[in-house]
C-alpha cells in the first residue's frame, strides 16, 4: 500500500471503526439532464449493533422522491421505492451497507439502485458520462489547503474514478466527486460527520413494531 492509499484507508478505518455515527449529507448532478435527478440531500443514523437508519430525498425538475430504510437490529423496514429497487439486507446488512456506502462511493446517487444501476434515478436516463476507459492509475494527493486533503483514487466497486476530500488532523470524510468521461465530475457529495454521538434507540423504530 502506498503512503496515499494508507492515509485513505485511515479515512475509512475512522469510519468503521466509530460505534455511533450521524452523517448529514447532499449531492449533485452537475450534468444533469432530462429527468435525471438533480440534487439529493439525506440523513444516515448508525447506532450500536445492527441499528441503522437512512432517510433520503431526490430532488427532480418538478418533484421530489423520498427513500427510507431502518433495522433495529432484529427487523428491517423500508418505504416502497426501497422495495421496488429490491434492496433488502435484512435487519442484521442495513448498517454494514450504508457504511460500506459512505466508506466508498457515496450514498445520493447509489440507495437503494446499488453501485451498478443501469439507469441514473427514477427518470431512467442512461448516463452517458461513464469512463469509456477505465482510470486504474496510481492514486494520488491533488492538494491540500485550508487544512484539508484530496485523494484521488480508483474505486474498484463503481465504473467511476474517486476524488474525496476529507480533514488531514481528524481525517473526517468532507466531499467525495466521482469522475466520468473525460474527467467530468459526474457526481458531487458533501458531507457533515458526527463520530460516535449519543444515539437512542427510539431514532430506529420500526414501523409496526
Amino acid at each position: 500500500m502506498s503512503p496515499v492509499d494508507r492515509d485513505l484507508q485511515r479515512v475509512r478505518d475512522g469510519l468503521y471503526e466509530a460505534r455511533t455515527m450521524r452523517i448529514r449529507f447532499k449531492g449533485e448532478w452537475p450534468w444533469a439532464v432530462a429527468q435525471m435527478p438533480q440534487k439529493a440531500e439525506g440523513v444516515v443514523v448508525l447506532g450500536e449493533g445492527d441499528r441503522a437508519k437512512i432517510s433520503l430525498s431526490i430532488h427532480y425538475a418538478g418533484r421530489t422522491v423520498s427513500h427510507e430504510a431502518v433495522s433495529d437490529g432484529t427487523r428491517f423496514w423500508s418505504t416502497p421505492g426501497v422495495e421496488a429497487a429490491k434492496f433488502n439486507p435484512g435487519p442484521n446488512g442495513l448498517r454494514r451497507e450504508i457504511l460500506s456506502a459512505v466508506a466508498w462511493h457515496g450514498l445520493g446517487w447509489s440507495f437503494p439502485q446499488g453501485a451498478h444501476p443501469t439507469t441514473i434515478g427514477e427518470g431512467y436516463v442512461v448516463c452517458d458520462l461513464v469512463p469509456q476507459v477505465r482510470d486504474r492509475s496510481a492514486s494520488t494527493t491533488e492538494r491540500a489547503e485550508g487544512g484539508l486533503k484530496i485523494i484521488s483514487h480508483e474505486d474498484p466497486r463503481i465504473d467511476y474514478r474517486v476524488r474525496v476530500t476529507f480533514d488531514a488532523s481528524t481525517k473526517h470524510l468532507r466531499k467525495r466527486e466521482l469522475i466520468g468521461e473525460r474527467g467530468t465530475v459526474w457526481y458531487r457529495e458533501t458531507y457533515q460527520v458526527e463520530m460516535n454521538p449519543a444515539v437512542a434507540d427510539a431514532e430506529f423504530q420500526v414501523a409496526g413494531k
